[in-house]
């Protein structure tokens, strides 16, 4: 999958769950970091924390939750 997201809508977060989930994506890039998407998202990111420049898995646990793993 190769698409490039940017949001500045005020619901970034739900606006970047719904990107993934729609276009079955199985990993993210992270370019950059807003203050406003970090304080939204980082709950869908491995221990909280939403690093820029990175490649994150998607996966889903066992009760189906998101969750970005860093993989570089």
């Amino acid at each position: 999958n190769s698409e490039i997201f940017s949001s500045d809508a005020e619901n970034q977060c739900e606006v970047f769950l719904k990107e993934i989930l729609l276009n079955k994506y199985d990993h993210v890039f992270v370019d950059k970091v807003s203050d406003e998407f970090s304080g939204s998202c980082s709950g869908l990111f491995e221990n909280g924390t939403i690093t820029e420049l990175s490649l994150y898995r998607v996966n889903y646990d066992e009760t189906f939750e998101l969750k970005l793993e860093a993989t570089f």
